[in-house]
């Protein structure tokens, strides 16, 4: 009997022994709990009872540091651990890139300009899901005009106000770039109307303002920095426009019926590598070495360019998306008259899940 005892009492202990340590689980964290500092940044995607199955996605892809996000999970493995096979498929126009999303060739990518708005009146099987590049709220801009440096010097333009009357190049007609132009005229009383675009791709602005070909053009980066570091030309307003939203991130719809939740999966993925960029995180020899493999840039072109600021939480400056619509459509650039809300082009559902799964909202 006392042997018996003595047995029933030791299984008893191995048992609570082995549920103490096994089967209790860590208590979750509150609803909307703040991920700061370094915790945030290491903060991975909640562990799931079984993997996700593999899903193939083809990702719009054009070779900019706006999209370094999609990079870095990428090249870290971040896509595979939820369950996402990410390929990348080379196109030259954000425009094409939306136009083949919203077709269901591409299963997402990066939009913006009136070709998007004229995508949601189309009814092109897309939505908005998160963030991609904005210029920084409270530093330098990334996507800001640039003057030769021989007018600045001579004093012949001096600030936006002696723009009026001037070409000024832009990447394309009807994109962000025309609709920020505009922004930053009508801060000096000024509009479109009183400056003539002309059309150059970002990669070929150096070449033509070293030329003589244009005087000013509204660039982004690693260009800026380019013309900057060989003296053809110089920012004219450095911080300004501040905090516009430049593109946005685009999923095809029937995709995600068809993949229930791959977009709260990519987004988990996104973001968490959009965490590690944040501060000096830009400037990490890791980081560097993945957006000169994905860029093609030179490692100090990436060090020194003025980097885009991407909402760690997949936010989007819908106030900034209204104006832009507003704008192409006074200015005949979209297939309709009457605006389209912004809060029907996204799902903000999708970012606020995959900020959940990270562990809650990263403060800057």
């Amino acid at each position: 009997m006392r042997w018996g005892r003595a047995l029933g009492v030791l299984l008893s202990l191995v048992v609570v022994g082995c549920g103490a340590s096994g089967g209790a689980s860590r208590p979750a964290a509150p609803a909307g709990a703040a991920a700061t500092g370094e915790s945030a940044r290491r903060t991975a995607p909640a562990p799931t009872s079984a993997p996700p199955a593999p899903v193939q996605l083809a990702f719009g892809l054009q070779r900019t540091i706006s999209i370094a996000g999609v990079f870095v999970a990428l090249d870290k493995g971040y896509f595979r651990e939820q369950g996402i096979e990410l390929s990348l498929e080379e196109l030259t126009a954000g425009s094409d890139i939306m136009t083949q999303v919203g077709a269901g060739n591409l299963h997402a990518g990066t939009g913006s300009g009136a070709s998007l708005f004229n995508g949601f009146h189309r009814g092109l099987d897309i939505k908005i899901i998160g963030s991609t590049q904005q210029n920084d709220p409270h530093g330098e801009a990334a996507n800001t005009v640039v003057v030769r440096s021989d007018l600045l010097d001579s004093g012949t333009i001096r600030d936006v106000r002696d723009l009026r009357g001037r070409q000024i190049a832009v990447n394309a007609r009807g994109v962000a770039s025309e609709f920020i132009v505009d922004r930053l005229l009508r801060e000096e009383g000024l509009s479109a109307a009183d400056v003539q675009f002309v059309a150059i791709p970002f990669p070929d602005m150096p070449a033509a303002l070293a030329n003589g070909v244009i005087e000013v053009a509204f660039s982004t980066e690693p260009y800026i920095s380019q013309v900057e570091a060989s003296g053809v030309a110089r920012r004219l307003v450095p911080t300004k426009p501040a905090g516009e939203q430049i593109t946005v991130l685009l999923i095809n719809t029937g995709f995600v019926r068809a993949h229930p939740e791959v977009d709260v999966r990519f987004m988990t993925a996104y973001l968490r590598a959009v965490r590690e960029l944040q501060g000096a995180g830009w400037n990490r020899d890791d980081v560097v070495q993945i957006l000169e493999k994905y860029t093609r840039l030179p490692a100090d072109i990436i060090r020194r360019s003025v980097k885009p600021y991407i909402d760690p939480n997949g936010r989007i400056n819908l106030a900034s998306l209204e104006a832009q619509q507003r704008y192409f459509l006074d200015n005949g650039f979209l297939q309709y008259q009457e605006l389209i809300p912004v809060e029907r082009m996204v799902d903000a559902g999708v970012a606020a899940e995959a900020v959940r799964r990270l562990g809650g909202e990263f403060q800057r």
